[in-house]
């Protein structure tokens, strides 16, 4: 089969417009999944991730706990609270959690906001995600 430039450049025009269907189909795939992005991460309280940062190190933390932080019909607000061993520092800034049972993983603001003692550095993630109005 001889490729002349008509060939060529009507293949290449069906192929990009054949792309550009493919992200908003992956895209409704995700929403209508049961992931909900990092807005998830509210029900997995107990749960262990594995944080990862831009140097590959890995730390275990555990999900302490929820806060809400006023949430309304238009916002919905709260902070996640992260456990870490005690002999683990994270700095603040965007670490990748995964989870130790595998599945989805999330990028996440984590901000240090002290030590628990015996049970370990405490870190915060602040959400502020607005509602969708149906």
């Amino acid at each position: 089969m001889e490729l002349t430039r008509k060939s060529f450049v009507s293949g290449t025009a069906m192929g990009l417009a054949g792309l550009t269907f493919f992200p908003a189909g992956a895209l409704a795939a995700e929403l209508a999944g049961s992931s909900k992005g990092a807005a998830g991460l509210r029900s997995a309280v107990g749960q262990t991730f594995y944080a990862q940062g831009a140097k590959g190190v890995a730390v275990s933390l555990v999900l302490d706990r929820v806060v809400d932080a006023g949430s309304n019909a238009t916002t919905e607000q709260y902070t996640l609270y992260f456990r870490a061993d005690g002999k683990y520092s994270l700095t603040t800034g965007t670490w990748t959690l995964a989870p130790a049972k595998g599945g989805v993983s999330y990028d996440v603001f984590l901000v240090p906001t002290g030590s628990g003692g015996k049970r370990g550095a405490l870190y915060r993630a602040d959400f502020c995600l607005l509602t969708a109005s149906r």
